[in-house]
């Protein structure tokens, strides 16, 4: 999935990513992190994901215990 889809799905749950750019001369890409509607962390520890497969994984744990 998409970053764009994920962040509809992410909506409909009340929740939002928020994107991270990094650059540590060895490494490059991005970091996601899932936060509430209002843009408080979701979780006290474990909000970072780094990939899309990984929010997608959150996502989908996230529904499956609503």
């Amino acid at each position: 999935m998409n970053l764009k889809t994920l962040r509809k799905r992410a909506e409909s749950i009340g929740v939002k990513i928020d994107t991270e750019r990094y650059q540590d001369g060895i490494n490059n890409g991005w970091g996601y992190w899932l936060q509430e509607a209002d843009g408080e962390p979701l979780y006290a520890d474990g909000n970072y994901c780094s990939s899309l497969d990984e929010v997608e994984a959150a996502l989908n744990y996230i529904e499956a215990n609503l």
